[in-house]
């Protein structure tokens, strides 16, 4: 990626983009505004963008192009934006909410990844422009690649 053009939003240029630069010699000046649309990658196929590991391939071939997405964890990076977070405050005073909480979350994702149908069936009834098709590709993907 070294002298290519790379679509960040602006959290990246905090988040991981110091760690990007570091580790593979990358450089600020190579940094555009974050296109979601994809018609920046369409425009330019040297350019990279962030991207979702269960969404673009798809979403791209739906455009008529191909991408290879890059797993940052792949290459070292291990603090992703789904996290969970919480005061030292609230752990200590309210550690039962806490745990209840994580023992929630780590049941709703063994139940999904069991069976994903429930949650496809409640995301479509939520948002009805949601894609079988794409809820289906991402949950091989999450299966496949170890995500959970």
């Amino acid at each position: 990626l070294k002298g290519k053009t790379i679509y960040l939003p602006g959290i990246a240029r905090t988040n991981y983009w110091p760690w990007l630069k570091a580790k593979f010699g990358l450089a600020d000046d190579q940094i555009k505004p974050y296109d979601p649309s994809f018609r920046a990658l369409a425009l330019d196929k040297t350019a990279a963008s962030q991207g979702y590991l269960t969404n673009d391939a798809y979403q791209m071939a739906k455009l008529g192009a191909k991408a290879k997405s890059l797993l940052l964890a792949d290459y070292g990076w291990g603090a992703y934006v789904s996290t969970l977070d919480a005061t030292d405050k609230t752990v200590a005073e309210k550690p039962e909410i806490v745990r209840a909480f994580v023992k929630a979350t780590s049941e709703g994702w063994k139940r999904y990844l069991a069976n994903p149908a429930p949650a496809h069936a409640l995301i479509k009834q939520m948002n009805p422009q949601q894609e079988d098709e794409l809820m289906n590709v991402s949950y091989r993907i999450m299966r496949e690649a170890g995500l959970l």
